[in-house]
């Protein structure tokens, strides 16, 4: 699970939308204002939704058969952040201040400034423009993947300064598996027919209430 978060980085507004992504990066979005979204979406009836599906295509409905709101496509970030050597799981944007702190699988959390210094943190280093890639597997990656699971011992263990070495091992394999998969392929969503049989009936509650009040 990935945990985003809105703020302003010291703005007037709640404008930018910050998120962690699987490949170690961190993404920055600035938000449009609420007229320029609700201009940009797309409105699609049922009929047509169903019709003709676009694979990928997200769209948002208050009923199963009422129209999907297909919203704005915000394809390019705002700015890419890096310094993490693993995936990316939190980004939380500071209340009030600019700044953006990161956290995922290492056991530190990142702080990201505009400037290398301000009146509560110590001059910082330039984050590295370079992100680690997840090496090709061979005999080397399987074995530190089965001293991560604590099937063979690590007798390097001790001296693992962070102590991240085997969680990055293990989260490596993981991706070298799944990383490239796309969950809306692997894990197509379908209606759940006992749920719409659910929704029709509590629709014909709802209505038989209506008739009743007017009735009264």
């Amino acid at each position: 699970m990935k945990h985003g978060s809105f703020g302003s980085l010291g703005s007037d507004q709640d404008s930018y939308y910050v998120n962690g992504s699987d490949d170690f990066r961190t993404y920055l979005w600035r938000v449009p204002d609420e007229a320029a979204l609700l201009e940009g979406r797309s409105v699609v009836e049922f009929s047509d939704w169903a019709r003709n599906r676009h694979p990928g295509e997200i769209g948002y409905a208050s009923s199963m058969t009422g129209p999907r709101y297909v919203p704005v496509d915000l394809s390019t970030p705002l700015a890419r952040l890096t310094g993490h050597d693993s995936i990316v799981n939190t980004a939380l944007i500071h209340p009030y201040r600019p700044y953006i702190l990161t956290a995922g699988i290492e056991r530190y959390i990142r702080l990201h400034s505009p400037t290398s210094s301000s009146p509560c943190t110590e001059p910082l280093e330039l984050t590295p423009k370079a992100v680690r890639t997840v090496a090709m597997s061979s005999p080397s990656t399987r074995e530190a993947f089965l001293r991560a699971m604590g099937v063979m011992d690590d007798p390097a263990s001790d001296d693992d300064e962070d102590g991240d070495s085997g969680a990055i091992a293990l989260f490596d394999h993981i991706l070298r598996q799944e990383g490239n998969a796309d969950v809306f392929s692997v894990h197509p969503w379908e209606p759940d027919p006992d749920e719409q049989s659910s929704d029709e009936s509590m629709d014909i509650d709802s209505s038989s209430d209506d008739d009743a009040d007017d009735e009264i």
